[in-house]
């Protein structure tokens, strides 16, 4: 019995093994035929959008909702869509449109330039003095200076603007409510709200440098009581910056290593309550936290060394790299890299860092894969390379390697017979 038991591990490893390969991917190309083109937008379903330039180039907004890529407008460059194929962007004039996913026509907007597009089809950007949504076929403005800061699935924005004294205050925008947040979160000099989720729970931070307070970190509900996040030992420093459905938040805070306090990114259960946890412990040097995914997941980059960070399943790797992390998705795919060099984009799959050169395809149209920019929870990776010397927008989509399925069912042959093994 011993013989088949050990015997039954050593296929659970090998299972476990080739289910860690490197990942293949298939890439195709989703701009327009006959132009250069970019992708910059990739959606939950694989739409996609971006910007093509002819061979005068000048430059058009594009969405790819079926395979085919058709033109929305000339000058200009489609930055955001949804899976409902509606579309946002901006004219090379300045002003703003959006698209309704229904016919080929695009409203003007103004002066806007599209930042979040959530689900529901409602659109948040700059304008030259703040921010403002578009929402009902309305442009609303959200105060002086506001800037928008998080959005969730129904379009609700939260972020900060600045009052007639000049403070900057933390702000909601929920339904068709504006509404600041400043008395409510604690506010005494400046604050901010950082994120809103789809339950309407809002993170922030608050500032009071009169009491040595850089920022203090709150949770809040609309018409509640604000709760604070506890700070660090021997800090003045913790400010939010993103949150996902399940109240897992995530941002910067002070910690002290070896007698110096060092930036440090952090986890925070706002349900589970207890201490914020240090995601970059030992550290003798600041991170910033750029992504977060529905588990928990969280990614970043080095402040001072050209390092990026995951913090997944507890524990947290670094990985060598001159690029930034730009997004992850629900899986813990991280993408990243720096639009001056094209060899510092990279994807860490798995755990596993790759440069993004490395999952250019045997049998690949592109010569070189250059930019990533997009990933969604399907494993698709948008981003740019080159063609023949012209450069071509481009999706990766990750292929299941050969007997995946068979391998999973083998794993589960395999642990049936132990656990039989055992009871016998």
């Amino acid at each position: 019995m011993q013989t088949h038991r050990y015997s039954s591990l050593g296929l659970l490893l090998l299972v476990s093994t080739l289910a860690s390969a490197a990942p293949t991917y298939t890439v195709r190309t989703v701009g327009p035929m006959g132009y250069e083109s970019g992708l910059l937008s990739l959606a939950s379903n694989g739409y996609s959008a971006g910007v093509a330039f002819d061979v005068l180039n000048d430059n058009y907004g594009w969405i790819n909702r079926n395979g085919t890529a058709e033109i929305l407008t000339d000058t200009a460059a489609v930055t955001l869509i949804n899976a409902a194929g509606q579309a946002a962007g901006q004219m090379a004039n300045g002003e703003g449109f959006f698209y309704s996913g229904i016919g080929t026509d695009v409203i003007p907007v103004g002066d806007f330039f599209p930042q979040f597009l959530s689900v529901t089809g409602v659109v948040g950007g700059f304008t030259s003095t703040g921010s403002a949504l578009y929402k009902g076929g309305a442009l609303i403005d959200l105060g002086f200076h506001a800037q928008i800061y998080g959005m969730n699935s129904a379009g609700d924005v939260v972020g900060v603007y600045e009052d007639p004294d000049g403070y900057y205050h933390a702000f909601s925008y929920i339904g068709s409510t504006w509404t600041d947040l400043h008395s409510a979160v604690g506010g005494t000099i400046d604050s901010e709200a950082a994120a809103i989720n789809d339950s309407g729970l809002i993170t922030g931070s608050t500032y009071d440098f009169c009491t040595c307070t850089e920022a203090a970190g709150f949770t809040y509900m609309a018409n509640g009581i604000p709760t604070q996040i506890p700070i660090p030992p021997f800090s003045s420093y913790l400010r939010p910056y993103t949150m996902n459905a399940a109240g897992q938040i995530a941002g910067e805070a002070d910690f002290h290593v070896n007698g110096g306090p060092y930036t440090h990114a952090f986890l925070y259960d706002s349900n589970g309550g207890g201490n914020p946890i240090d995601l970059n412990p030992g550290e003798e040097e600041d991170f910033l936290t750029d992504a977060m995914n529905a588990n928990g997941d969280v990614a970043g980059t080095s402040d001072f060394s050209p390092r990026v960070f995951l913090h997944r399943n507890g524990t947290t790797s670094y990985f060598d790299t001159y690029g930034s992390v730009i997004g992850m998705n629900d899986h813990g795919t991280v993408i990243g890299g720096d639009l001056s060099h094209p060899e510092d984009n990279f994807v860490i799959y798995n755990g596993t860092f790759y440069t993004l050169g490395s999952l250019n395809p045997d049998g690949s149209p592109f010569d070189e894969l250059l930019f990533v920019n997009s990933i969604n929870n399907l494993g698709q990776i948008g981003g740019s390379g080159l063609i023949g010397g012209g450069t071509q927008a481009f999706v990766l989509e990750e292929v299941p390697e050969p007997g995946a399925l068979a391998l999973t069912a083998l794993g589960g042959v395999v642990l049936l017979a132990w656990r039989r093994t055992r009871r016998a």
